[in-house]
């Protein structure tokens, strides 16, 4: 007695399918699966030579992109080490700030006197700074790539 051979169909998924896999990828799919299920509900289409081919360039793309987001952080993380940013803040006797100075504050600053552009979600300050003194603020620019931002917080006169 002679066994069936399930014929194959290589896919691109175009979504993810739940236990079969994730969008982008490419599957072996059974050659009923792929023609019953996936295709008419366009959750994939046939993995053809061209297809491949632009995945293969789009991939190569979004690597040199990636590369080149990094070298720019890098960049940005080199210009921020070893400077000091100053903010003026009224404080009390003991130091204590009137208020306190937020990430928003802080980014504002740095762009005012290092002219470097930062999102203030990229500060990792916990919480809002409320004293007088030095204050080490890292900054993650990448997935990969860190640096540290000096703030002096100063008394302002009057």
């Amino acid at each position: 007695m002679a066994k069936k051979v399930k014929k194959l169909t290589q896919v691109l998924l175009r979504q993810d399918v739940k236990g079969f896999g994730q969008r982008g990828e490419v599957k072996q799919a059974a050659a009923g699966y792929a023609r019953n299920f996936l295709f008419p509900k366009k959750v994939a289409v046939e993995a053809t030579p061209h297809i491949l081919a632009q995945l293969k360039v789009a991939s190569e793309r979004k690597v040199t992109k990636a590369a080149g987001a990094k070298a720019d952080a890098q960049r940005v993380a080199d210009s921020l080490a070893g400077k000091t940013v100053t903010i003026r803040a009224k404080a009390g006797e003991k130091g204590k700030l009137f208020g306190s100075i937020s990430a928003r504050d802080l980014v504002g600053a740095i762009k005012d006197q290092l002219g470097v552009m930062l999102d203030a979600k990229a500060l990792d300050l916990p919480e809002p700074i409320k004293q007088l003194g030095k204050h080490e603020v890292k900054v993650k620019l990448a997935p990969d790539v860190s640096g540290t931002v000096a703030i002096q917080i100063v008394s302002t006169k009057g």
